[in-house]
Order: structure tokens, then C-alpha cells, then sequence
């Protein structure tokens, strides 16, 4: 399962992003599962008003870029908080996935 990139790239930091979110944020660990759900969803939320942006320059293009990767930075460590509560092996599941689409049809035959 390791010849995987993302699994390669990533399972580092979900480890660690699950350990220093607990660190942090001990007061999540009594969050309402639902609430979870929620909190990723706006995460994401947040990600597409920063993808929405008009940068007009180099500077605003790269604050566009660091706001991106911050709201994204942010749904994958409540998305590994929330894994490691239920302990479900997210790299495990996420290798399974890719495997699974490799014989799929490129977007399950539907038109977008």
C-alpha cells in the first residue's frame, strides 16, 4: 500500500496533526460527532471563498494561495482528529479508494 504517493506524503502528517490538534485543542475531544460534520463542511467553505478571490498581483496571488492552503491545512487535521477518535485507519481506507477508482470509469460515466 506504501507505492502510493499521497499515502507516502501524507501519513506523516496525519499522525502528527492528530497528536498536536489533541495537544491544542483538548476541548474538542467532547465534540458532538455530528458537530464534526459541520466543522469540516465549513472549513471547505472557507476554502472556496479563498479560491474565489480576484488576486490582482503577485502578492495577492500568493496571500490567495497561503489562505488556500491554511483552510485546507485546517479540514484535514479536524478530518484526522476525527479518525483517530473513531479509529478509523484513514491511510488504510484512502489507499483502498485510489485502488478501487483505478477501475473505475473516469467520472463513474457520469458528465461532470
Amino acid at each position: 500500500m506504501k507505492d502510493i504517493m499521497f499515502v507516502d506524503q501524507y501519513g506523516y502528517l496525519y499522525i502528527y496533526a492528530r497528536y498536536d490538534f489533541l495537544a491544542r485543542i483538548a476541548e474538542s475531544i467532547s465534540k458532538v460527532y455530528g458537530e464534526v460534520v459541520v466543522l469540516l463542511h465549513s472549513e471547505l467553505s472557507e476554502c472556496l471563498a479563498a479560491m474565489r478571490l480576484n488576486p490582482k498581483n503577485a502578492t495577492e496571488v500568493q496571500d490567495q494561495k497561503d489562505k488556500i492552503g491554511e483552510e485546507l491545512a485546517d479540514y484535514f487535521i479536524r478530518l484526522a482528529d476525527y479518525c483517530g477518535k473513531k479509529e478509523i485507519d484513514l491511510e488504510k481506507a484512502i489507499a483502498e479508494k485510489m485502488k478501487r477508482n483505478q477501475s473505475r470509469p473516469r467520472l463513474h460515466n457520469k458528465k461532470f
